[in-house]
């Protein structure tokens, strides 16, 4: 307001002088000191002006401080509430971490049995698979065909049972004469491994398989019927304590009525049921155009052996270790690209994947892999798929884990397949329905694959 003051009374002052006479200021223009008569009013403009001025700064310093000192405050609050947020997040990821873990060892729990109780659990399933197989059947002389072919094949059972003892022996001598371990060699520095690691790594493997095939159906077939020989031979390959594997074929049948994937699908189902911890594929090729320079055989080969890792992964417990040469690094699923390319790198890892399995029994079951073989002897998926069938084999008769307990493999398709005829012994093969032709039909619309390599 001093300041409005003094420049209003030096504004009065000018005006004065410029609304007098032309004459008179003609005369007061020859006077020197003219100027002096402003003097006063512009010095007290001048010290007013300096005044605000550092009224002004000293305000300006004095917010200054307080932005600081209140941005030193909101810093505070903010790193606090970060650090709760963060303290939150740790303590939130340390109960999800427990909480797997809980669920982890308690899915792994209703697995570990006894023998006794795995005895029980078997009997207990064939008796209720039988009672299915009776109740979808009209009349009862199934019955007395069963019970007559089981007589029957008691002399098929004693000559597997002399046969398996007689390959363990000499299998037991081969290795004391040779001085060689019959167990691999273990690295004297173990890894410990997560198990939540192996289960995010390998999610990367939904994307080259068919997550579906595991168990493809929404409602098991009502109507099942068996071949009484693979009916006892079930029967036995079920309640033996033994590592085994069967492949049981019958004539080509199409999906919808196919005896030997609706038998496979209700064994797995009770398997589940009376908590027999199973690994299950049902083969089957897309409608769907390839993509280049593969076949449909190749994809659904890749997505097969893809499925039984991550079915294998989810069998593994929340902690465990493992020799050094077993690399299970995220380096190694992540060079898996779901071609045969990969192939040797993945049958590899899922072998080393079983070997840290820790379960009294596990059950492999997969139909439909005759669907698989090209139509060449020399074909590339066929080779692949007696690769895979060695594997499963070798899984049986030398079992590399400790921590395994029994291993059985089912193997059923319908029409035979020429690579399971010429890995397994005939001891492990039943055939359904008679003698099968050596090719089941192809389906519409397949494509026939050359003898070139496939990925």
């Amino acid at each position: 307001m001093r300041l409005y003051t003094r420049v209003f009374s030096y504004l009065h002052k000018f005006m004065v002088w410029y609304t007098s006479r032309s004459r008179s200021r003609f005369l007061k223009s020859f006077n020197e000191n003219i100027g002096r008569t402003f003097d006063e009013e512009l010095q007290h403009v001048k010290d007013i002006s300096i005044q605000l001025s550092q009224q002004v700064q000293l305000h300006m310093a004095v917010d200054v401080r307080v932005s600081k000192i209140l941005g030193q405050e909101t810093n505070w609050a903010v790193k606090h509430l970060v650090q709760l947020v963060e303290s939150d997040m740790m303590q939130r990821k340390s109960q999800q971490q427990v909480s797997e873990r809980l669920i982890q060892s308690m899915f792994l729990d209703q697995f570990n049995k006894s023998p006794e109780e795995i005895r029980e659990s078997s009997k207990q399933m064939m008796i209720e698979y039988n009672e299915r197989m009776r109740q979808s059947i009209s009349g009862g002389s199934i019955t007395d065909l069963l019970t007559a072919q089981a007589a029957r094949d008691m002399e098929i059972r004693d000559e597997t049972r002399v046969s398996q003892h007689g390959r363990s022996l000499s299998q037991n001598n081969e290795d004391k004469s040779s001085g060689l371990p019959s167990t691999r060699s273990v690295a004297d520095i173990d890894v410990r491994y997560q198990a939540a690691d192996l289960k995010f790594w390998s999610r990367r493997l939904d994307e080259y398989c068919s997550s579906a095939h595991a168990f493809p159906f929404y409602e098991l077939p009502q109507q099942l019927s068996a071949h009484p020989s693979f009916a006892a031979r079930l029967s036995f390959f079920t309640e033996t304590m033994e590592s085994q594997i069967l492949y049981a074929f019958g004539r080509y049948q199409p999906e919808h009525a196919n005896n030997m994937r609706s038998s496979a699908a209700q064994y797995v189902s009770l398997a589940r049921q009376y908590g027999i911890p199973t690994i299950s594929y049902f083969c089957g090729l897309s409608v769907e155009s390839p993509p280049p320079n593969r076949t449909r055989e190749s994809v659904e080969l890749s997505s097969l052996l893809s499925c039984l890792i991550r079915q294998v992964v989810d069998l593994l417990p929340a902690e465990f270790t493992g020799p050094l040469c077993l690399d299970l690094s995220e380096r190694i699923f992540n060079g898996l690209d779901g071609t045969l390319r990969t192939w040797g790198q993945s049958l590899e890892l899922f072998a080393n994947l079983v070997d840290c399995l820790r379960l009294p029994q596990l059950l492999f079951v997969v139909d439909g892999i005759n669907l698989l073989e090209g139509d060449g002897l020399d074909d590339a998926t066929s080779a692949r798929v007696q690769e895979l069938v060695q594997a499963l084999t070798c899984l049986v008769d030398n079992p590399r884990s400790k921590g395994l307990g029994i291993v059985k493999v089912l193997l059923t398709t319908a029409g035979s397949s020429s690579a399971l005829c010429r890995e397994l012994h005939s001891s492990r093969v039943v055939a359904c329905g008679g003698p099968p032709s050596p090719r089941s039909p192809r389906g519409h619309g397949r494509s026939r694959p050359s003898r070139h390599l496939f990925s």
